[in-house]
């Protein structure tokens, strides 16, 4: 299907921990806490995919001596529980591969610095962790070409490179795995597949500044405009190779372009060395028996005011076909205000919201996605949803600093740049595969169809079937145009009176209800009609009265024939 143009952005990772392995040792076994026995299990899980030589962390761990002489700030990073970085509050859903420590876990680093840091008997130690053993075969491969020195006056350069790679042919993903070049300082690593209708836009980017690549502090697409990119792979230390569920795979369109997004942290780098980081896939021609998706739920009216210490802005994302939805992870998006997210299902009209996923003490430099158990993914049944939460500060002492100096508040809404402020709950969801390729059909082919039973009337444009499932820019193109007509016939001279017949109070009360609907079907499919129904009933009832007198007027349709000659042939 076609998604309406909104402005959004791709998912950032980044993490550091192991996601799971073997058991750790469950505290001292009598007597005092040591190291081999104690503290040794605990950090071998916990911290050495970050924490070690060459490693992204600031400093090894990866010995007895290494973690005395960093105990202080070990000790007080793990009690309050800053590290290891796992940022959902554990009461609220459950993920694959969670990381962290328990209380009594945590007790241990205290109770072990307490004791004078005792060293203990080495033949307690475990065995060293064994390297993961990697079965991953890629069909295809794809570096930095020529390599990127990061820009050292930065501390968190992003940066987004163009591959090599081209998609002459329809393919499907099903794997991936990043194979970071310079791991001292790649923090995480983001990897889209650009559509053709946007590919012009990233190639004129790419080596603009006289560098490969160009800069993205958010997403793949220069300024953040148009439909949101595919997400292919991700790698966030510690991170083995993406490898989906039999069957399953991710569309890559004929003519796109794959777009590589890497964070670089430099603060420890004076002469950084060039880094060429490789993507590899493996890819399918034959279509898979159950496709997977990655879609946004943003909350795109956004009003942080300046000052304000606790700005919340809150949106329901409902399902509105007539099918379950199965969706696989989450992964939640904000810039620097941000300071909670909340992800909850909503089921029936009566019952209680459930915790999906809780982010407290939200830290743009710690995102990342969060897989459900495959055992137990998120299933929103036609009529359920998930609804979003963000919360803001924007109060004086939160801004950031820009060249030494910290900003005074401004009021900041939706948008790309460093200084304004995104909501969004990306969502993997599996999806019937007429969705993913949707046949090339005529802007309103099959509303003849439907107008046949419902009758020429604005309803049976948002409830048409074959609209709402197969290609949505008749609805699209029709509302836009509409909207543009009853606004043409309302503006009328000062002291004149708007005639009753333009609709002009209708639509005005419809307004922010009809743009929610439109913007949540175009991105999770369903009827418009069955959203506007339940979201704003009566108003959308005046409205259908109004509007089919005045579009059976004709007054509407020199505007309705841009979408398609035969729209306004009857009405609606």
């Amino acid at each position: 299907m076609r998604w309406v143009a909104v402005v959004v952005l791709g998912t950032l990772l980044g993490a550091c921990g192991d996601d799971g392995g073997s058991d750790p040792g469950d505290g001292s076994v009598g007597g005092e806490v040591t190291y081999y026995r104690d503290v040794l299990p605990l950090i071998q899980r916990e911290c050495l995919s970050c924490h070690v030589e060459g490693g992204i962390g600031p400093f090894p761990l990866d010995g007895y001596e290494a973690v005395v002489d960093q105990s202080d700030a070990v000790v007080s990073a793990v009690y309050s529980g800053y590290m290891p970085p796992w940022m959902p509050d554990p009461s609220c859903g459950s993920f694959a591969h969670e990381r962290g420590l328990d209380p009594a876990e945590r007790q241990v680093f205290v109770d072990w610095n307490a004791a004078g840091l005792p060293m203990g008997d080495p033949a307690d130690a475990p065995p060293p962790p064994e390297d993961p053993v990697v079965d991953f075969s890629p069909t295809d491969s794809s570096r930095i070409e020529g390599g990127y020195v990061p820009d050292v006056t930065r501390p968190d350069d992003y940066r987004c490179f163009l591959l090599d790679q081209t998609v002459e042919e329809t393919r499907y993903l099903t794997g991936s795995w990043v194979q970071p070049d310079q791991a001292d300082m790649v923090h995480h690593v983001l990897v889209y597949a650009v559509g053709p209708d946007q590919v012009a836009e990233v190639e004129a980017a790419d080596g603009a500044d006289g560098q490969v690549g160009y800069t993205c502090f958010g997403g793949p697409i220069p300024g953040g405009r148009g439909v949101p990119p595919t997400q292919l792979g991700a790698w966030v230390p510690g991170l083995l190779p993406d490898s989906l569920p039999a069957g399953r795979g991710i569309r890559v369109e004929a003519g796109s372009r794959i777009v590589m997004q890497v964070h670089y942290n430099t603060t420890a780098q004076a002469s950084p060395a060039a880094d060429e980081t490789e993507f590899q896939m493996r890819l399918q021609d034959a279509e898979p028996e159950v496709p997977v998706q990655t879609m946004p739920l943003p909350i795109l009216e956004l009003d942080i005011p300046a000052g304000e210490n606790d700005a919340v802005h809150t949106e329901t994302f409902r399902n509105w076909t007539d099918r379950p939805m199965t969706i696989v992870s989450m992964t939640p998006h904000m810039h620097l205000l941000g300071t909670r997210f909340r992800a909850r299902f909503v089921g029936a009209a009566g019952t209680e919201p459930v915790c999906l996923l809780d982010i407290p003490e939200w830290d743009f430099q710690w995102q990342q996605g969060y897989a459900r158990p495959q055992s137990d993914p998120v299933v929103l049944q036609p009529g359920e949803g998930i609804e979003v939460q963000c919360a803001y500060d924007n109060s004086a002492t939160n801004q950031p600093v820009v060249n030494g100096v910290q900003r005074d508040p401004v009021d900041v809404e939706w948008g790309e740049g460093t200084l304004d402020e995104m909501c969004i709950l990306y969502i993997r969801r599996e999806v019937p595969l007429a969705e993913v390729t949707p046949p090339a059909v005529a802007t309103c082919e099959g509303l003849a169809d439907c107008r046949a039973e419902c009758g020429a009337s604005l309803e049976c444009l948002y409830s048409c079937e074959a609209l709402n499932s197969v290609d949505r820019e008749c609805q699209n193109c029709a509302t836009t145009q509409a909207v543009q007509c009853v606004q043409a016939l309302n503006d009328v001279p000062a002291g004149e009176t708007r005639d009753p017949a333009h609709c002009g109070t209708e639509w005005f009360f419809l307004g922010d209800c009809l743009r929610q609907c439109i913007v949540h079907t175009n991105l999770l499919g369903g009827s418009t009609d069955a959203c506007l129904r339940a979201e704003c009933g009566s108003q959308y009832e005046s409205m259908l009265t109004c509007t089919d007198a005045l579009f059976a007027s004709g007054e509407c349709d020199s505007y309705l024939s841009t979408c398609d000659p035969d729209l306004p042939s009857s009405g609606l």
